[in-house]
Formats: C-alpha cells, sequence, structure tokens
C-alpha cells in the first residue's frame, strides 16, 4: 500500500510545470486532439470513409455509380478475408 502512495505522490508532483501559456497550450492541445478523434471517428461511422478523386470529365452519376462499386467491393473483399 505505501508503494501506491508513493507512486500516487510522484504522479502528483509530475503535473505540468511552466508559465501559464505552457499550461494553456497543453490545454488546448488536449482537446483539439480530441475534437480531432471524434470527427474523424464520426466521419468514418458515417459511411464515408473513402473519399475518390475523380475526373472532371465524370458526370455526378458516374461519380455516385463508381463510389456504390467500390464500397461494394470493399465489402466483397472484407467479407473474403474474414471467412
Amino acid at each position: 500500500m505505501d508503494k501506491i502512495i508513493s507512486a500516487y505522490d510522484i504522479a502528483k508532483s509530475n503535473t505540468i510545470k511552466g508559465d501559464f501559456i505552457d499550461r494553456l497550450h497543453s490545454k488546448y492541445t488536449v482537446i483539439f486532439l480530441f475534437t480531432t478523434c471524434i470527427l474523424v471517428g464520426l466521419r468514418q461511422y458515417d459511411k464515408k470513409a473513402i473519399a475518390c478523386w475523380l475526373p472532371n470529365q465524370f458526370s455526378d452519376e458516374q461519380g455516385k455509380f463508381f463510389s456504390i462499386f467500390i464500397e461494394h467491393f470493399l465489402n466483397f473483399l472484407t467479407e473474403l478475408n474474414f471467412k
């Protein structure tokens, strides 16, 4: 139990040291990274994980067809690998 308490005291004393600006940068860096992770995760969950570049000659219908084709093709490949 003494080892746990001493480890806690060491961890508590190793807080962010520095002036106000250092602490502020640390805080906003964590908030920025967390927000970015959430936004990327939501985009992945929304089934828009792959954004393909299409030439300007493609019409909107061709772009939609290509996106659907790629999505089904990737689903097919994942089913092959897991079965």
